[in-house]
């Protein structure tokens, strides 16, 4: 009977070093994790930005094109005819 107690005890004990030791290893990996997610969020908010304002000039662009195209055309809205 004795046996048995003893073992339990010494089951108990190992099953919680064990998961102490899995629980810590999660833990820093997950913190590794979390820190690698940051740094890419913020490289993602510096790219953002740079397509915003590649985005921005390109519609500038574009509205100046579209205005010197319809030049002299039926869509220009000075046209002889309108």
């Amino acid at each position: 009977m004795i046996e048995l107690i003893i073992g339990g005890i010494l089951g108990t004990i190992g099953s919680l070093v064990i998961a102490h030791f899995y629980y810590q290893k999660s833990s820093c990996e997950l913190d590794k994790s979390i820190a690698d997610l940051k740094n890419e969020i913020e490289s993602l908010k510096i790219i953002t930005e740079s397509l915003n304002e590649a985005s921005a000039l390109i519609m500038e662009d574009t509205e100046l094109i579209r205005k010197h195209a319809v030049i002299g055309t039926t869509d220009d809205p000075k046209y002889p005819y309108k």
